[in-house]
């Protein structure tokens, strides 16, 4: 008995309209992912810790990634020497919406200066 459509066949024909199904459904997506500074070791222990971020950021942008997210006490030190707006538009970043903690009125803090 001669099969008009053999296993084989049958097999690639699904596995070609699977992929192109597949292919067709997928949208572009816009996605920003940014990188911890914890893998730099980046953990509030005073001044230093400075140190940490200004080398965490130059690999951070390197790798590709929009944004970094750090400890709060971290930013507020770079603030206070006026070095996290220059570090972040050297390295073209973004500190990450999850570092603000709300302040005492229970208010995000304005870092939008800090933003590219």
């Amino acid at each position: 008995m001669n099969a008009l459509f053999t296993r084989r066949d049958f097999s690639k024909t699904m596995a070609e309209g699977l992929s192109a199904a597949t292919h067709a459904a997928a949208t572009p997506r816009n996605l920003k992912i940014g990188h911890t500074c914890s893998t730099w070791r980046s953990f509030p222990r005073g001044p230093e810790a400075i140190a940490t971020l200004q080398s965490a950021a130059p690999d951070i942008s390197a790798l590709g990634y929009n944004s970094f997210e750090t400890f709060p006490e971290i930013l507020e030190e770079c603030e206070k020497r006026d070095a996290l707006k220059p570090l972040i538009e050297k390295y073209n970043l973004t500190v990450g919406r999850h570092c603000h903690p709300p302040n005492s009125d229970g208010e995000e803090p304005n870092y939008s200066e800090t933003k590219r």
